[in-house]
């Protein structure tokens, strides 16, 4: 949020009011006090001050508000004139009725002096509604500038917190087929298997209500996925994972990586093709991190690619809204290779 932000909203816009109404009042004493004795320097700064206060904000919060942000031109041209003119009128008046002539022109007698006092009045009123004018429209539009950040804020949470949904459930559609598998054919590690989905029952079920966890705790996650994915092969699948920097500083969006891991197990060759294999490899530095997932499919078997999922249009719009401009994703299909490659700025662990 800029420095303009915060003065025309919230708590600082208040203090920084009183600060300045308090300078103002100062100043208009020390000037006052410099050519009149202390009781009536003190009253003629505090009837100033009353006059330009109720000048500023009746201009600002009625006026503006009321008739010209509502676009009641109209009316608000007539009242700001009526406005404008009394106050000038009882300001110069006042003047005359407690103190028997202006601090301005005392010099000047009669009436001559009384218009002169008004012009002058009418000036500096003229002058201080330009001033709360350009105050109001900066604030108003600050505040729409502030709720249509909030509206959008909101709308992208809940777009994200659908994408979460989606995800969910085709992560668990996908294990659970694989365990139910495992237990058709009495397979010795279905025990197991189920422990592990529960574990990943939890971190789906919780830390993807946070706004980040730690690297560490995902690429546990992708693990243990690919580990019942390892259970439920009939033969011992090539899948490596590689970890490189530091991975115990980073933190990111939960649920992020483990799509691309669950996309290539799903659409791999690995379980038709004893050749077929997956690469996983994390790459951290101070400021980013590198994730890449390279696996082995066949381009001919198209079947895998039309049975539904969320797949990676998903990832993308994460990233879009996680990150804005602040990550790359790069799809690279090959001849017979599949590399999924994402780019994200990180945050640092406290």
């Amino acid at each position: 949020m800029s420095a303009l932000n915060l003065f025309f909203l919230g708590r600082t816009r208040i203090i920084a009011q009183l600060v300045g109404w308090t300078l103002l009042t100062l100043i208009i004493y020390n000037t006052i006090s410099s050519f009149r004795n202390y009781s009536e320097a003190l009253s003629r700064t505090a009837l100033n001050v009353i006059f330009i206060v109720t000048l500023f904000y009746g201009n600002a919060k009625v006026l503006i508000n009321n008739y010209y942000e509502k676009r009641r031109y109209g009316w608000w041209l007539v009242l700001t004139l009526i406005f404008w003119l009394s106050m000038s009128a009882l300001r110069s008046w006042s003047e005359v009725f407690f103190y028997d002539g202006s601090v301005i022109d005392q010099n000047i007698p009669g009436q001559r002096g009384q218009w002169r006092t008004f012009l002058i009045y009418s000036l500096l009123s003229f002058l201080l509604l330009i001033l709360s004018a350009l105050y109001q429209f900066l604030e108003n539009r600050m505040e729409v500038e502030m709720r249509n950040r909030e509206l959008t804020a909101m709308h992208n949470e809940a777009q994200l917190n659908f994408l979460k949904a989606q995800i969910n459930p085709h992560f668990l559609f996908n294990t659970l087929n694989n365990i139910y598998a495992a237990a058709t054919l009495n397979h010795v590690k279905t025990a197991d298997m189920v422990l592990k989905l529960s574990d990943l029952l939890r971190y789906v079920t919780y830390e993807t209500k946070s706004e980040r966890v730690p690297l560490e705790k995902e690429m546990k996650i992708v693990r243990s996925v690919i580990e019942l994915y390892i259970m439920c092969a009939q033969l011992p699948p090539d899948i490596t994972v590689e970890m490189n920097g530091e991975v115990n500083m980073a933190t990111i969006e939960p649920m992020l990586l483990l799509p691309v891991v669950e996309n290539a197990l799903k659409h791999g060759n690995m379980g038709d093709d004893n050749s077929g294999f997956m690469r996983v490899r994390v790459d951290v530095n101070d400021t980013s991190l590198h994730f890449e997932v390279i696996n082995s499919y066949d381009p001919l078997n198209r079947q895998k690619d039309h049975t539904g999922g969320v797949g990676l249009a998903n990832i993308r719009s994460r990233l879009r809204l996680q990150y804005p401009d602040k990550h790359q994703l790069v799809i690279s299909p090959g001849q017979d290779t599949y590399t999924v490659s994402v780019k994200i700025q990180y945050h640092r662990r406290a």
